[in-house]
Parts: C-alpha cells; structure tokens; sequence
C-alpha cells in the first residue's frame, strides 16, 4: 500500500520514527486484505481543522477524533492495474492526545488505534449497529496485535 502522511500543521510533534510506524500499519492492512496496490492519504491535524471538517461533511459541529473519505467502493478494488485510493483518513492529534491520557496509554498508540479504525472504515467496515461493531472492534484489535501492540 502506498501510504501519504501529512503533519498539518507541521508544528505537531510527529516523528520521522512515528511516521514510518504508521506506513508500517497501513502495509500490515494491506497485506491481511491483499491490497497491495491500494493508495491511502492520511493527514495528523488539530481540532480546528478536523473541526471543521466534521461541520462540512457531516453536518456536527465539534471536534472528533478521526474521519474517514473512501474515494473507492467496494467493488472497483482491481482498476486495470492502476493503484486504487482508497481514500483519506484525517487524525485529531489533540483528541488521539486527550484519549490517550483517559485510556492511559501513549499518543502513538492512540494515533495508530485511530489509523485502524479509519482504514477499517475505508474497507466497508461500519459500527452504527451492534453487530458490525462487534466485528469492526475484534478486527481493530486483531490488526494492532499483528502489528505489534
């Protein structure tokens, strides 16, 4: 998978370490649904940002901590050969840091907690109803254990 990430703003303190982590992730995703020719954009921004993103495109105004925006559907995996984007996810760095400190383990693993959950959603995966949230939750946590968390 090819996997783009934006700092915005570059003031975060992101790592270069961290950074490749998270491509990390992304490859661990793309190999457990063999989707190596896939393209994903993510962007690490601040609650202002992702703020209003939240108002634009889902019409609630407040920060939240991750969104997701397929750009592919489900069935327009293999594109004759060219790469899919599957989209993009966008991360609050100020909620991944506040929930962080209320679940007691560290920003980065609330960050790639965050990844899993986005990518999941890029991949059909939903929690609205119980069901599919149990399903979703049992494969965020398979997929951070294969990572390595």
């Amino acid at each position: 998978m090819d996997t783009q990430i934006n700092v915005d703003p570059p003031t975060l303190p992101i790592s270069v370490a961290f950074l490749n982590d998270m491509v990390r992730l992304a490859n661990v995703v793309a190999d457990l649904y063999q989707m190596d020719d896939c393209e994903v954009s993510i962007t690490i921004t601040d609650d202002k940002t992702i703020h209003e993103l939240n108002r634009d495109y889902r019409h609630i105004d407040e920060p939240t901590d991750v969104l997701s925006f397929a750009f592919a559907e489900s069935d327009q995996i293999d594109a004759d050969g060219l790469p899919v984007i599957l989209g993009q996810i966008v991360i609050s760095y100020e909620r991944a840091a506040a929930q962080a400190k209320r679940f007691n383990h560290s920003i980065e693993r609330e960050i790639l907690f965050l990844e899993t959950h986005g990518l999941l959603h890029l991949l059909g995966y939903d929690h609205i109803y119980d069901d599919e949230r149990v399903i979703m939750e049992q494969t965020q946590h398979d997929i951070l254990q294969r990572f390595g968390l």
